[in-house]
């Protein structure tokens, strides 16, 4: 099904819940809340599941003020976003109890679960798909509109770094940049403001740092308990999922959240490496230049082993 055929079938419907999936990201949060904008301009009800405990730290500027459902919302149309997988989405019981569901997306490894589903695996976030939902249904974004995909855009662009980017990506920001304009408090935001905590984190993970397979591989970890102790989330540290990567040689890095019940990794390549299907293998998913997968009751021992082993495998074949 493609785009078009997703817009249209939206018309027939009504009374949307939009769903992003777990452990929300910028893009996820950026999706839902422009989505839920585009829908409400083309006179639907709709809002958000209550997101609001699981909101990720670089946005949570954005409010969701009037966008999460009230109890009383008598949904009967999910719309999924920026989620590959049913199991993988935020509230699943309130999914299963719509009598329509929609999805779109740009997760390679989607495997098309609602009834009307659209994947763009060439997009650089699923922002960039909303922008073009915008386009095709004529509606001119407002300056929040603008906002909220511009965070979705550049979160899973690491604010237009990664392969992914695309001339078709700075052209819609460039677009955006028109309605908001200047960008500049918004990446601060989202990029440059950290806790003095935060920092220490950074140098904690640093000492954990290993290399392995000659420097191709990097990867470090951080514990629950570390966190606890000064006051940190989970999610306060995945700005550091990419530092493993940064260093000079490595193809694969892995940053590990360890904490009693699972296992958390995040994957990222640098030029060659498909991490999605290093991933996927393990019941996890993403796209080819950065995924993840959770472990649970197992070791930390035996998650690195498994994974570096994969990796290396990959890594072969690319000298075969």
């Amino acid at each position: 099904m493609n785009l078009f055929d997703i817009c249209e079938n939206v018309l027939k419907y009504d009374d949307f819940i939009i769903i992003p999936h777990i452990n929300p990201d910028g893009d996820s949060v950026g999706s839902a809340l422009s989505l839920c904008s585009l829908l409400r301009k083309l006179n639907k009800t709709a809002y958000i599941v209550n997101i609001s405990e699981n909101m990720p730290k670089n946005v949570d500027f954005l409010s969701l003020d009037g966008f999460v459902a009230p109890s009383d919302f008598e949904y009967k149309t999910a719309f999924c976003v920026d989620c590959a997988d049913k199991m993988r989405l935020f509230d699943n019981e309130v999914f299963n109890k719509c009598e329509t569901s929609f999805s779109i997306d740009h997760h390679v490894t989607n495997n098309e679960f609602a009834l009307f589903s659209f994947v763009d695996s060439n997009a650089s976030a699923t922002g960039e798909v909303i922008h073009s939902m915008y386009k095709i249904f004529d509606i001119l974004p407002d300056k929040n509109d603008a906002m909220y995909m511009f965070c979705s855009i550049s979160s899973d662009t690491g604010n237009f770094k990664f392969s992914n980017t695309t001339s078709k990506t700075f052209k819609i920001a460039g677009e955006l940049y028109d309605i908001y304009g200047e960008f500049s408090d918004i990446t601060r935001a989202m990029y440059d403001e950290v806790t003095l905590n935060q920092l220490k984190a950074n140098e904690y993970v640093l000492s954990n740092l290993k290399l392995v397979m000659d420097g191709k591989i990097a990867y470090s970890y951080v514990h629950y308990d570390y966190l606890e102790k000064n006051g940190l989330s989970f999610d306060e540290v995945e700005f550091l999922s990419s530092l493993p990567r940064q260093i000079k040689g490595v193809e694969v890095g892995m940053f590990i959240k360890i904490r009693k019940d699972e296992i958390k990794v995040s994957l990222r390549s640098n030029k060659y490496i498909d991490v999605s299907k290093i991933a996927a293998s393990f019941g996890g998913g993403g796209h080819v230049r950065a995924a993840g997968v959770s472990f649970f009751d197992t070791s930390f021992e035996d998650v690195c082993n498994k994974l570096i082993k994969a990796i290396e495998n990959e890594i072969k074949k690319r000298y075969e």
